[in-house]
């Protein structure tokens, strides 16, 4: 039976079959876990702010969140939260509009459905208030949808663009969905920005690479979408223009790139006019930093080793397997092609700026995170290299490949009990754990 399942990975619909059972598993496992808790509500912790704008613009028209913060902040509210006002008057939101952008169309099509269903059942279960149940069942959906197609995306890179072997690229894609800090945002915090985050960084990547005659971004709708997802990325959050740039700025170098620019811009336009509009109507002005107080304040002492290795949040030491990322990627480097080594140039110019920007941030551990999320925008990089570690372990005699897969093991084992410890308050959230 494994010699069958191993043989059928190499077709492509069965690995994205098989994506999908293991997302509607998760969906599944996310709705029994939430249900355990008082409230019924994956809106949680700043997926609260980026989440804001949508309930407050559609359900009261206007961009107010006061009633949003009095109501549906829960444990969390304090009178305090409403005192810090922009200076048109209006309670303030830092968060850009990213999350809410993208889930615009799922919102819609639950707040209709909601309003149906409270002329028949006016139960608070179906309150049209932005939060009840059919607003977290749809989003919800839309968001674990988002985070399997990036994977599949990066599974597609893996196999048509840099010749991986099926199955390396299939159990990466496994290892980095259900090994790394990713798992835990995909089935415990989805609203938080990174799922759709992710999303719109790895299709920029995913683009870029599938420039073909009449395809991607060499043709004009391609770049047009391009423009699009590079800027869905960015009002996600700012810095992913890190991450997507180093994949833009080389199709410029291309015969006619005037043109290229003016539709990658036509592309960008909608979500960027969007953000700065509403910059506009909540602040007063087109521009704003709406995090005040808050900066990178560590520019000539940056927190690199921190960021990377400390108990508080460091990227390695709560997502362990991501060293063997490391790994595999230094292997596709020595003796990969020379695409391989190209892609691997660009999100090593991503990598450094963002690990930069992360260890100089005033909270460089970014406050109660399970681990370094400020770095799961990268998962195809991680992914690639988890696959091509995989890929590299087969050709290693029989006791070195088991050491490399009980290694993995372990550090699967090591994210799992760090997230149950997490889960239960039993280790703290945002400081120091030894």
């Amino acid at each position: 039976m494994i010699d069958r399942f191993l043989a059928q990975l190499s077709d492509s619909h069965f690995r994205r079959r098989s994506y999908v059972a293991l997302s509607l598993a998760l969906y599944l496992l996310a709705l029994g876990l939430v249900s355990l808790k008082e409230d019924f509500d994956f809106v949680v912790s700043d997926g609260r702010g980026y989440y804001a704008y949508l309930s407050s613009l559609v359900i009261d028209g206007d961009l107010d969140f006061e009633n949003q913060i009095q109501n549906h902040w829960g444990a969390d509210f304090t009178p305090e939260l409403l005192e810090t006002k922009t200076p048109l008057g209006r309670v303030a939101n830092k968060y850009s509009i990213g999350l809410s952008l993208t889930l615009a169309p799922s919102f819609l099509l639950a707040h209709v459905s909601t309003l149906a269903m409270h002329a028949i059942i006016p139960s608070p279960q179906f309150a049209p208030d932005g939060y009840s149940l059919l607003y977290q069942l749809f989003n919800l959906a839309i968001l674990l949808g988002l985070g399997t197609t990036t994977l599949w995306l990066i599974d597609r890179m893996l196999v048509e663009h840099f010749a991986t072997q099926p199955r390396a690229a299939f159990f990466g894609v496994l290892l980095y969905w259900l090994g790394s800090n990713y798992a835990y945002y995909y089935f415990r915090e989805p609203f938080m920005i990174h799922l759709s985050s992710a999303f719109w960084v790895t299709l920029v990547v995913f683009l870029s690479l599938e420039s073909k005659p009449g395809r991607g971004p060499t043709a004009a709708s391609g770049l047009v979408f391009v423009g699009f997802a590079a800027a869905m990325a960015v009002v996600c959050r700012p810095t992913n223009a890190l991450l997507v740039l180093p994949f833009l700025i080389p199709a410029l170098f291309a015969p006619r790139w005037a043109r290229r620019l003016s539709l990658l811009a036509l592309g960008a336009l909608p979500p960027i006019v969007l953000q700065l509009v509403t910059w506009k109507l909540l602040w007063g002005s087109w521009l704003r930093y709406g995090y005040d107080s808050e900066g990178f304040v560590y520019w000539s002492s940056p927190y690199l080793w921190s960021t990377l290795f400390s108990s508080k949040q460091g990227l390695f030491f709560w997502s362990p397997i991501l060293l063997l990322s490391v790994w595999g990627l230094v292997v596709a480097w020595r003796e990969g092609s020379a695409e391989r080594r190209w892609l691997l140039v660009r999100f090593a110019v991503g990598f450094v700026l963002l690990w930069y920007l992360n260890s100089s941030w005033h909270i460089w551990s970014f406050g109660d995170a399970f681990g370094g999320r400020a770095f799961l925008e990268l998962s195809a990089l991680f992914t690639f290299g988890l696959a091509w570690c995989v890929e590299g372990a087969a050709g290693l005699t029989m006791p070195r490949r088991w050491a490399v897969w009980g290694l993995i093991a372990l550090s699967v084992a090591h994210s799992y009990v760090m997230m149950a410890l997490y889960i239960a308050h039993r280790i703290p959230r945002s400081g120091y754990l030894f």
